[in-house]
């Protein structure tokens, strides 16, 4: 085999693995994929004067303390979802936050 072209072989492989290498480290960008990050709010709630406070009461308090805490991490929020429970009475909060 002549030296040249073994040279631009050798040179078109490495190109290749090279090209490889670049496509799948930019895949997630290519295909519009998002890194998301999954936060829960724990059930925070307390007895004042005989009644029970709970931090957060509705759909709408969970989506603010989401959204803050999405913000926090430099992050969107994606979705809210309040997770009700009727044992304690405290809601808990699940976040997902996108970049």
């Amino acid at each position: 085999m002549n030296p040249k072209k073994k040279s631009q072989t050798k040179l078109s492989k490495t190109t290749g693995i090279i090209l490889l290498i670049l496509i799948a480290s930019y895949m997630p960008l290519l295909t519009g994929c998002s890194q998301e990050k999954h936060i829960t709010i724990p059930a925070e709630c307390g007895a004042i004067m005989g009644s029970l406070l709970n931090k957060i009461e509705t759909e709408e308090d969970c989506r603010v303390q989401c959204r803050n805490d999405c913000f926090a991490i430099e992050y969107e929020l994606s979705r809210s979802v309040l997770v009700q429970n009727n044992a304690t009475m405290c809601n808990s909060c699940e976040c997902y936050c996108k970049k």
